[in-house]
């Protein structure tokens, strides 16, 4: 099962700190890397990881 967003938010404080990024900025990433619902309402909202370890690894 992929990340939900809620889960992912508690990881972005040590993630910044970890890549020496602004928390803002990584917040950001998150909001940009947010998935639908499957048809729109299956399920919850959820969060591409590994887009967000590539761009991460990009900016670092």
């Amino acid at each position: 099962m992929p990340p939900t967003r809620s889960s992912v938010a508690q990881q972005i404080a040590r993630v910044a700190e970890a890549r020496g990024l602004d928390e803002a900025k990584v917040k950001q990433l998150v909001d940009d890397h947010v998935q639908g619902r499957i048809l729109d309402f299956l399920g919850e909202e959820h969060v591409n990881v590994v887009e967000i370890n590539l761009t991460l690894s990009k900016l670092s």
